[in-house]
């Protein structure tokens, strides 16, 4: 049977990779990186890229008034088409974001499908850690689920067909910057399991971890109520680990969140909402307690999140409550002022009501 052009330089480019070795989909040094910004839907996101040959930084801005995203791309070309039917999908690495970061921040990573014409994403978070730390993720192509800028029904990826590569920021409103490391097609995960999901061991206190949290639900819920429950998944995730691995704050805090990551590891990230709610739990007993209060019952979430998990986590341990009026103020002038590392957010009346309904999404 003959092959088409496209299909033949696919072929031709399998023969050339051999069978399990990694595969850069990034190469830095190539052409074919680009930016493209909410500005194609009438958006005002913003969006710097610079590569090198060690990265790739992109910083700017996330406006809502308008698309809500900014990214950065790679075009394989017509005659570029990989074929990456015999791996098992991306190890993402990424330097951590600077310690100052109120809160972890995610990303989709897109792979382009040429017989579906759109692109599937999977959602990460880039945690916040020590200077010259980094951190790494394994995403299976079963996990690239989402479709982002462009959608079809009843489809899914054919990784056999990829045809370009991406990073998009969605939803978070106001500054950002990040870098990524490499983008690496593996034929399984046990090539990187000595350093995939390793998270930064961030030294903070009791106080950051309360804002943390905050500002981790007030992006997550809005994304969330967006119709990205993984985006929300994701970065809850992060913070979760992030504050189970973290120096100088209470151990009652880390018991909750240890036990949240401990029971989410049965639901994986990117296939439904019930990681999000086991974690969503946690951070309202662990916000509670800080605010010296007890957790809301269990009643108040769905029943995957239910059991006696929190209270055990809690029990025969206690925190020392915050002035959280007082971090509140903090936290709204941190986020109003959109500072490196930080982000702005519209509704800043969420800081406060964002956790109280439940029952129709993780926040209004």
């Amino acid at each position: 049977m003959a092959r088409s052009p496209r299909s033949l330089v696919s072929y031709i480019w399998c023969l050339v990779v051999a069978e399990g070795a990694v595969v850069d989909l990034a190469e830095w040094s190539s052409a074919g990186w680009f930016v493209q910004n909410d500005g194609v839907m009438g958006g005002r996101s913003s969006g710097n890229l610079q590569v090198s040959d060690s990265g790739a930084r992109f910083e700017g801005s996330i406006n809502l008034d308008g698309g809500g995203f900014a990214s950065f791309r790679r075009d394989f070309g017509w005659f570029g088409e990989r074929n990456l039917r015999d791996y098992a999908g991306l190890w993402v690495e990424v330097d951590a974001l600077a310690e100052s970061s109120l809160a972890p921040v995610a990303i989709h990573v897109e792979l382009d499908d040429a017989s579906e014409r759109s692109g599937f994403g999977a959602a990460m978070a880039i945690p916040p850690g020590p200077a010259g730390s980094t951190y790494s993720v394994f995403l299976p192509f079963s996990r690239f689920r989402k479709q982002l800028l462009r959608s079809c029904r009843n489809c899914i990826l054919n990784p056999g067909r990829v045809t370009g590569v991406g990073i998009v920021v969605l939803y978070q409103e106001g500054f950002f910057s990040f870098r990524v490391r490499k983008i690496y097609a593996v034929s399984s995960e046990s090539e990187v399991l000595s350093s995939a999901g390793r998270m930064p061991t961030l030294t903070t206190s009791d106080s950051d971890v309360w804002k943390m949290i905050r500002a981790s639900i007030l992006r997550g819920s809005y994304a969330w109520n967006q119709g990205y429950p993984e985006q929300c998944g994701a970065l809850y995730n992060s913070t979760a680990f992030v504050i189970s691995s973290a120096r100088n704050i209470s151990e009652t805090v880390q018991s909750v969140a240890r036990a949240a990551t401990s029971y989410a590891e049965q639901f994986p990230l990117n296939l439904g909402n019930n990681a999000a709610w086991i974690y969503r739990r946690s951070f309202d007993a662990i916000s509670a307690a800080y605010d010296g209060s007890a957790p809301p019952p269990e009643s108040r979430y769905p029943q995957v999140a239910h059991g006696d998990w929190v209270r055990t986590a809690m029990s025969g341990g206690s925190v020392q409550p915050l002035p959280v009026s007082d971090l509140a103020n903090e936290l709204q002038q941190q986020m109003v002022s959109g500072a490196p590392g930080q982000f702005a957010l519209r509704s800043l009346g969420l800081l406060f009501v964002g956790c109280m309904h439940f029952l129709v999404g993780l926040a209004d």
